[in-house]
């Protein structure tokens, strides 16, 4: 069964954590795959456990960001936890801040890897293969795409969007 995506106005919010550069290309070969390394340190290091200690308690997320050429090439990927702002944040951590905005929200019943790789594929094709009347007013911004994890069964991914030039909303 396909997700069927709504579009949601997200607040935006800023997040903690550890980053990597990479690209579709790189994450395509396990071999050569980035961004499970960077969820194994985040995990290794306890990431959540020091972060949300600093009393701002906040959701880990999973951001992709700063794009290269629409989407094909390189982009950033940062594995956080949401805080309202750093308190003593350990070495070797970056911030990203998630702008506000419009973003098509794909959510699934059940949570983890085979859950959010179900919603990466079904997000991939929406955009590839337009039959939905939303993807016909809406394009990729490339601006920031996460997935938000703490909810107990079920699983979100963010895309943000922009509309369409010359096509009514």
């Amino acid at each position: 069964m396909e997700t069927v995506p709504e579009v949601v106005r997200h607040p935006g919010f800023t997040a903690f954590g550890l980053a990597v550069r990479t690209s579709p290309d790189i994450e395509a070969l396990p071999a050569r795959a980035r961004i499970g390394e960077v969820w194994r340190q985040f995990h290794l290091r306890a990431l959540p456990f020091h972060l949300r200690a600093n009393g701002e308690n906040g959701r880990i997320v999973a951001v992709r960001h700063d794009f290269e050429n629409g989407g094909i090439g390189a982009f950033t990927a940062t594995v956080g936890v949401q805080l309202r702002r750093a308190y003593r944040l350990p070495d070797g951590l970056v911030e990203v801040r998630v702008s506000a905005g419009e973003y098509l929200r794909f959510s699934h019943r059940g949570q983890g890897a085979l859950a959010l790789a179900r919603l990466w594929r079904e997000a991939t094709e929406f955009f590839k293969h337009p039959r939905h009347p939303l993807a016909f007013r809406f394009e990729r911004a490339y601006t920031a795409e996460f997935e938000c994890y703490g909810k107990a069964d079920r699983s979100e991914l963010y895309i943000a969007v922009k509309r369409k030039l010359g096509v009514p909303v």
